[in-house]
């Protein structure tokens, strides 16, 4: 997780990268989500409780949706605009790197949900 946390901060770092106002959008509802399935993981971890397995199940559900949903909207966008400009280029990697966090910590809880 770690290596794909550095990804995104190198995206973040890139001057030219322009997120329209709808992928910002989409980015921090999406960034939310694994945030959240990855604190769950920690706290699978943290109380050994089994039952917060179920949390993680569906939040990774969601968070899977959302990539889907979301890289179906660049796509649209893409052909809406003719493919034009660097707007919104990083965008699917970002999605990508957001949606295997959130596939790292779902193993991580069911691992230590087994214990």
């Amino acid at each position: 997780m770690a290596d794909l946390a550095e990804n995104l901060a190198d995206y973040a770092d890139q001057k030219e990268v322009i997120f329209s106002k709808t992928a910002r959008g989409e980015l921090e509802k999406i960034f939310s989500k694994a945030t959240a399935e990855f604190n769950a993981a920690v706290q699978t971890i943290r109380m050994r409780q089994k039952s917060l397995i179920i949390d993680v199940t569906a939040m990774e559900s969601q968070l899977d949706a959302l990539e889907i949903e979301y890289r179906r909207n660049y796509f649209n966008r893409l052909e809406n605009v003719g493919g034009g400009g660097r707007l919104d280029a990083f965008y699917p990697a970002v999605l990508k790197d957001l949606e295997r966090i959130g596939d790292h910590s779902y193993n991580i809880a069911e691992y230590f949900s087994k214990l």
